[in-house]
């Protein structure tokens, strides 16, 4: 019965649809570009948005935001003028027709996570689609009833071609390689991690752990039934943590660790540790710094099977990678790569000896990695210039008309 009443009602949402395309038909394109990222104001398309007001396009076209909720964002950017917010998923019919028609009508569409699918796209539209980073899980089954598409997605470099064709069911002329814009942001020159911790200098060495996340908080994903009783790898026990942090203060370095927004990890962050701090995105928004600008300002980073993994390895520095759902993992939701171990280069970490030991050659500025990591380095980027957001942007003003 469940399955008949959703089907009966994309059936009739199709119709709905249907009409709202043909009424947009007969009404002409707005000089609008539509931008969205999550968190709101973040990842690909904040430094995109950024090098639009720096050229000024906003004196040409309406740039619009889709956002959580625009009150959050009105004030604080009212001195840019022609840049508005708009509820990304408005509530009430009225509110959800008028946000339909604006997609539909829309000069260009950009997005990065919550993607704005075909079915809004005019004939007359641009349709970009830059991702939240490059493939390294199987998100296929993610997408199969969905109707996915975009006239071109943008692409890390050439290493991902044929995977983005195959993940998003695209065609090579519409993956485009120009470099992910918020990977420019790992080569700014900031101190933004002092705003967090006024403690920062007390530290030799400065660790990011980004564990991706298994089950969501509100169960309504499980990408593998690996059981974390903390909800983060390798860390089984509260001796282990406390174990682990003796190590850190031993070695003078810090542990920042910044879960995944999905995942639960309120019995871990309750230890009263010294040497682990735990980062949030709310932090980051409360002082206006992106994730990759962080990465920037630390000595090494621990990960799994994120798509952080791709930027982390552009700064060609330490990266641990905890392995100790790997065979879980692939066998329930697998990857985009055949053979995952053959890209993922760092240093495999199976059980706590060896992110200790991971640690200590941190401490020790030992990199037994580095040779591998720059060999794949180079296949994963476009070039070593670091402007991919002059790219892209040139290439959409391009697709634009100029």
């Amino acid at each position: 019965m469940k399955k008949m009443f959703f089907k009966g009602y994309r059936f009739v949402l199709s119709i709905i649809r249907g009409i709202l395309n043909i009424i947009c038909s007969f009404l002409p394109m707005n000089n609008e570009i539509l931008l969205e990222s999550h968190p709101d104001l973040t990842c690909n398309t904040w430094p995109l948005f950024q090098h639009m007001i720096k050229e000024k396009l906003n004196e040409k076209l309406k740039i619009t935001w889709m956002v959580n909720d625009p009150k959050l964002y009105e004030e604080k950017y009212n001195n840019l003028s022609n840049v508005s917010f708009i509820e990304i998923r408005p509530k009430g019919i009225i509110k959800r027709v008028k946000k339909y028609v604006r997609c539909n009508r829309a000069r260009c569409i950009i997005t990065s996570n919550r993607f704005v699918p075909k079915k809004y796209v005019g004939n007359k539209q641009v349709n970009i689609y830059l991702d939240h980073g490059s493939p390294l899980k199987d998100c296929k089954k993610l997408f199969e009833k969905a109707n996915f598409g975009c006239d071109y997605y943008i692409s890390q470099g050439p290493l991902f071609t044929e995977t983005i064709m195959d993940q998003y069911n695209l065609k090579k002329s519409q993956v485009i390689c120009l470099g992910l814009p918020r990977n420019d942001e790992l080569f700014l020159n900031k101190n933004s991690i002092e705003l967090l911790y006024n403690d920062i200098h007390d530290f030799d060495k400065i660790i990011i752990w980004v564990p991706t996340f298994r089950e969501h908080m509100d169960k309504k994903r499980v990408d593998v039934d690996t059981h974390f009783p903390l909800g983060i790898p390798i860390l089984y026990t509260k001796n282990d943590v406390q174990a682990l942090n003796n190590f850190l203060r031993k070695n003078k370095v810090l542990l920042i660790i910044k879960p995944h927004p999905a995942q639960d990890i309120s019995v871990l962050k309750d230890f009263n540790v010294s040497n682990i701090r735990f980062l949030y995105n709310s932090d980051l928004e409360k002082y206006n710094i992106q994730t990759n600008e962080l990465l920037a300002q630390t000595d090494a980073m621990i990960s799994d099977y994120s798509s952080i993994y791709w930027d982390y390895l552009l700064l060609n520095r330490p990266i641990g990678i905890t392995l100790d759902d790997y065979e879980q993992y692939k066998t329930q939701f697998g990857f985009a790569f055949e053979h995952p171990i053959d890209v993922l280069i760092g240093e495999y970490i199976y059980n706590y000896d060896d992110l200790q030991s991971f640690i200590d050659h941190v401490s020790k500025n030992i990199d037994i990695m580095k040779k591998q990591r720059e060999t794949i380095k180079q296949q994963a980027q476009v070039g070593p210039d670091y402007e991919s957001t002059k790219r892209v942007y040139d290439f959409i003003i391009k697709k634009l008309g100029g």
